[in-house]
């Protein structure tokens, strides 16, 4: 995401400058006057931050795992409610707690913190760790001296998204270890087992199903190389996707679109912008600004309908949830809510509660959908594997009463 480097007025009539990562100009003096400032010059960073996200798998920047960087907010906000300074307090986390492969951000962090950099800006540095919504609530919490509760919401938010992360890998687990153990018991009968009967069952002749099946291992065991290195390009290509903005954006758009699948990933898609939404709203956050942040947060970098269109449509004088049923896509509960918390001025409860709502309801949905995957991959393995060895008794069978007759 592209970073602005900006100089601007506060309330007070200070001037401050800072740095701030938007996906564009505009987007980025909604956040600065968001805050309450006036800005007075705004240019774009020369950084290497500012290099194109579409090439991020090329650019070197720290990586460090979600779990740390949770680590590390809750430690740091553990500290900060103790009333330790914020640069104690991260040195106190380098020198006496140590989080592995969090030292060198930390170091990073402290050193931008000691040359006169916000917070926010430490962080703006390292995007792949902390993205722009909590950046953003954490630079209007030091403004207003917020920043161990922020912090806490912050918390709350990483360890709900981990919740879901483990929820949905570990409902997957045993469907995908189903998937692959077929997978390959179907290529070991096509590439040992059924040549061992093709050359007893192919003179005495069989049914068209054996053929095929002889036919298909022919075939696999003919283009073996070829198929090996098909599937080695699809696992590295789809790796290399996976890294890119694009790809996952793909992804999403094909995983939208899957009967069962669909339904569980917009009860999640909902349950994520609601509480988005409320997480934002609570920090103190301006609506068209959150949204400009949290369009990218729910459906990807390159998303424009709620990050420009909806941002727009707030601007326009149009109502949340007006702008949000005609170009967010949610449902029809989650919509109405979002309507009442606006009209009773409790918007950020509200769409909380709609979060939770939806975030069961992902989840009951995604016990189905595993209930359903499971007994089907026993299904189908039996049916193939099955299948196959009783054409193949039949046809054993044919041949010795022809050799006894």
């Amino acid at each position: 995401m592209p970073a602005f480097d900006y100089t601007a007025m506060d309330k007070d009539g200070v001037t401050v400058s800072g740095a701030i990562q938007s996906a564009d100009r505009d987007g980025a003096m909604a956040q600065i006057e968001s805050a309450g400032m006036v800005v007075v010059a705004l240019t774009e960073s020369q950084s290497p931050a500012t290099g194109d996200p579409r090439f991020s798998i090329f650019r070197s920047r720290i990586t460090v795992p979600s779990r740390d960087v949770t680590s590390l907010i809750s430690d740091l906000a553990d500290l900060l409610e103790a009333q330790l300074r914020l640069d104690a307090a991260i040195e106190l986390i380098i020198r006496d707690i140590g989080l592995g492969r969090v030292q060198p951000m930390l170091n990073d962090i402290l050193a931008s913190l000691r040359g006169g950099d916000g917070f926010a800006d430490a962080l703006a540095k390292h995007p792949t760790a902390f993205d722009a919504i909590e950046i953003e609530m954490i630079r209007l919490a030091e403004t207003d001296g917020s920043l161990p509760s922020t912090l806490r919401q912050i918390l709350i938010n990483r360890e709900r998204r981990q919740k879901t992360a483990d929820q949905v890998s570990g409902a997957l687990r045993y469907p995908m270890f189903l998937l692959l153990g077929a997978t390959l018991v179907v290529i070991f009968f096509l590439l040992h087992v059924i040549p061992q009967f093709e050359f007893v069952i192919a003179d005495a002749g069989g049914t068209e199903a054996l053929g095929l099946v002889f036919s298909i291992s022919q075939a696999v065991r003919a283009n073996s190389d070829a198929i090996l290195i098909g599937l080695l390009i699809v696992l590295v290509g789809g790796w290399i996707l996976s890294t890119l903005p694009q790809g996952r954006s793909l992804f999403r758009a094909i995983v939208m679109r899957l009967p069962l699948v669909s339904d569980v990933v917009r009860s999640f898609r909902c349950s994520k912008l609601c509480y988005l939404i409320s997480q934002t709203q609570e920090a103190g956050v301006g609506l068209p600004a959150a949204l400009k942040l949290i369009g990218p947060a729910v459906d990807g970098p390159f998303e424009n309908r709620i990050s420009t269109l909806a941002v727009d449509g707030l601007r326009q004088g149009r109502k949340l949830a007006d702008v949000l049923e005609e170009f967010a896509d949610l449902p029809a509960l989650a919509l109405r809510m979002i309507r009442i918390g606006e009209e009773s001025s409790q918007l950020a409860a509200l769409t909380g509660r709609a979060a939770a709502i939806y975030e069961a309801k992902a989840e009951r949905r995604l016990t189905t959908l595993v209930g359903i995957v499971g007994p089907a991959t026993l299904i189908f393995i039996s049916f193939v594997i099955g299948g196959t060895v009783v054409l193949i008794m039949n046809a054993l069978l044919s041949v010795n009463e022809a050799v006894f007759l």
